[in-house]
């Protein structure tokens, strides 16, 4: 009876332990509000192979067709990732919203998962990528890496009227 009962939730939480979780999501880029990365993370805790994407438009507009084959041009998702350990990620940059914002902004369209476990259980997921969710998206204040930036740019001309002071010729 109570043997059998913990034997069974064992072996549950041991292949719970084991199973790999695929997250694909998009992340607006903190130095710049019109640039979008597209993320691919294993949130689970066991590896993933095997990784395979696919999208397909949920949305009948022009654009979508051309955003999706903007994403499909990204190395590793065109040819997939042959593996990902639990909690490693792959970034890269996706689309800038300042083209076509208007158009891109009406854009949805899901993107399928496929990939395994170390068992070689296959699994499947999908995520819905829409981006009217960015309409009305405004940055307060300044981002702090353009912040850095432009404090850097005033250094720089700072140093260099300071040497050009020392280099001038005296009277």
């Amino acid at each position: 009876g109570l043997t059998v009962f913990l034997l069974r939730e064992t072996r549950k939480m041991r292949k719970a332990q084991t199973e790999p979780k695929i997250d694909v999501t998009y992340r607006v880029r903190e130095e710049w509000i019109a640039h979008l990365d597209i993320i691919v993370k294993n949130i689970g805790p066991g590896a993933a192979h095997d990784i395979r994407f696919r999208a397909e438009p949920c949305s009948e507009d022009p654009e979508t067709p051309a955003l999706i084959r903007e994403l499909m041009e990204i190395n590793f998702i065109r040819s997939g990732m042959n593996y990902l350990s639990p909690g490693q990620q792959a970034s890269s940059f996706f689309t800038n919203l300042a083209e076509n914002s208007a158009d891109k902004m009406h854009c949805a369209f899901k993107v399928i998962v496929s990939y395994a476990s170390d068992e070689g259980k296959d699994y499947e997921d999908e995520y819905t990528i829409d981006l009217s969710e960015l309409v009305g998206l405004r940055r307060i204040g300044e981002p702090p890496l353009h912040k850095i930036s432009m404090a850097l740019e005033a250094l720089q001309q700072d140093v260099h009227e300071l040497v050009s002071q020392e280099h001038a010729p005296r009277r």
